[in-house]
C-alpha cells in the first residue's frame, strides 16, 4: 500500500470519528429535560410547574427563572431578578403577579402622600381580557400609561360622590369607583391616582384616591373601600407563553419546539403574549413541556416510545434521524472508496505477481539453445 493510499484511508477514518462524534454531542444537546429533583414550591406558591423553575437545569430559559427569596418569611418567589412577586402559575399561559397600588391621600392638615408605581415584563404581556383599570374615591380620577410597541399610550377613568350613600356595592358605574379596560399588547404600565381639590368635601370618609389594574374576578367594590386603607398590591394577570421562534407553523421546524411527544402546539386566542403554548391531547395528562409526561390512561404509548431513546423526542428525533441516516450515507460511501481501493491495490499486487511469474518463465527458454548446443558440441 502506497504512502497517499495509507493517507487517504486515514483522513476518511477520521471523518465517520467526528461524524460519530458529532451525532453523539447533538442527542446530548437535545435533550431538554428538567432535572428530576427540581424544587417545585416557594413559600405560599405550592406549584411552580416546568418551564417556570427556581434553580438551574429546572427551567427552560431565563425568561422562566422563578427566583425564591429565602431572605423572606416565609420565602418570596419573584419573577425572574425583579421585585415582582408571582401568587400563581398556570398551565394556559397565565401568571398572577402582585402589583403595586397607585394613591393619592390626604390629612386633615392637608399634607399629602402620593406614589406612581410602574410593572413592567420583559416577555410577558399585562392580560387585556382578564384585568381591569380601577379608580376609587370621591372627587378622583386615575390613568394608565404605558407603549405597544414604538405608541404611547394613555387613558383614564374618573369617579365622584359627595355622601356614602351615593354609591352602589358591587358597581363599578362611577359613583365611588370606575373601571375601563385595559389596550392588548401592554409590557409595561404605569399608574397614577389623583384627587380633585384635595378631597376636603369627603375627607370625612374618602381621605383617598386608589388606582390600581386588578385582575376582575378578583376584585368587588364595596363603599367600605372608601373609608379603609387599600392594600399596597393587588393580583393582577400576565400573559406567559413560548417566544423567541415565532408561532406554531414556524416553531415546529425549530430545534428548540418545546411541544413534547403526545402533545399539541396552539396559541390561544384570548392571549397576548405572542408566541405559543403546548397541551397534552385528548386522553393524555401531564406537563406538555417534559418528555414523556403526557400520559394516557391506559398508556398506548409506552410500548412505541420505548424505541426512542427518552432524550431525543419529537420534532428533535426528525432531526436526528436525518443526521443519522446522512451519517450512514458517509460510511457506505467511505467503505465502497475503500473497497475500490482494496481492489485496486490486489490488482495492482497481482499484476506485479504475473510480470515477476513471467520473468522466471521466461528464463530456461532463453538459455536452454544454449544449453543444448554446448551438449550438442
Amino acid at each position: 500500500m502506497g504512502s497517499s493510499e495509507m493517507c487517504l484511508r486515514l483522513v476518511l477514518v477520521q471523518l465517520v470519528l467526528s461524524m460519530v462524534a458529532n451525532a453523539a454531542l447533538t442527542t446530548t444537546q437535545l435533550a431538554q429535560l428538567p432535572k428530576p429533583d427540581c424544587i417545585r414550591k416557594c413559600g405560599e406558591l405550592e406549584s411552580i410547574p416546568y418551564p417556570f423553575g427556581t434553580e438551574a437545569d429546572c427551567y427552560l430559559n431565563e425568561d422562566f427563572f422563578i427566583n425564591c427569596s429565602n431572605t423572606d418569611n416565609p420565602p418570596m418567589p419573584f419573577l425572574r431578578k425583579s421585585i415582582i412577586r408571582v401568587t400563581n402559575i398556570t398551565m394556559d399561559g397565565r401568571l398572577q403577579v402582585q402589583s403595586y397600588v397607585s394613591r393619592d391621600c390626604y390629612d386633615e392638615n392637608g399634607k399629602n402622600t402620593n406614589n406612581t408605581p410602574s410593572l413592567n415584563m420583559s416577555q410577558s404581556t399585562i392580560s387585556d381580557t382578564q384585568n381591569k383599570f380601577t379608580v376609587i374615591g370621591c372627587g378622583s380620577y386615575g390613568y394608565i400609561q404605558g407603549e405597544i410597541g414604538e405608541k404611547y399610550y394613555s387613558v383614564g377613568c374618573g369617579s365622584s360622590c359627595v355622601r356614602l350613600e351615593d354609591v352602589t356595592n358591587g358597581s363599578c358605574s362611577g359613583f365611588g369607583c370606575c373601571q375601563i379596560d385595559i389596550p392588548r399588547g401592554l409590557k409595561g404600565i404605569a399608574v397614577q391616582a389623583s384627587s380633585l381639590d384635595r378631597h376636603k368635601k369627603v375627607l370625612h370618609f374618602n381621605p383617598c384616591s386608589y388606582a390600581f389594574v386588578i385582575e376582575g374576578s378578583r376584585f368587588n367594590f364595596s363603599s367600605s373601600n372608601l373609608s379603609a386603607t387599600i392594600t399596597k398590591t393587588v393580583p393582577t394577570a400576565v400573559d406567559w407563553a413560548i417566544t423567541g421562534h415565532g408561532k406554531c407553523e414556524e416553531a415546529r421546524n425549530n430545534q428548540s419546539y418545546a411541544c413534547k411527544e403526545n402533545s399539541n402546539c396552539y396559541e390561544p386566542s384570548d392571549h397576548s403574549a405572542g408566541g405559543y403554548l403546548c397541551k397534552c391531547k385528548d386522553g393524555y395528562q401531564g406537563n406538555p413541556y417534559i418528555s414523556n409526561d403526557c400520559r394516557g390512561k391506559e398508556n398506548l404509548q409506552a410500548s412505541r416510545d420505548l424505541r426512542l431513546p427518552t432524550l431525543i423526542q419529537e420534532p428533535q428525533v426528525r432531526a436526528f434521524l436525518r443526521y443519522e441516516r446522512a451519517l450512514y450515507g458517509l460510511v457506505a460511501e467511505v467503505s465502497r472508496a475503500l473497497i475500490a481501493m482494496e481492489k485496486v491495490s490486489s490488482t495492482g499486487q497481482k499484476s506485479r505477481e504475473d510480470d515477476s511469474s513471467a520473468k522466471t518463465s521466461e528464463s530456461p527458454v532463453r538459455n536452454k539453445p544454449q544449453s543444448l548446443g554446448r551438449s550438442e558440441a
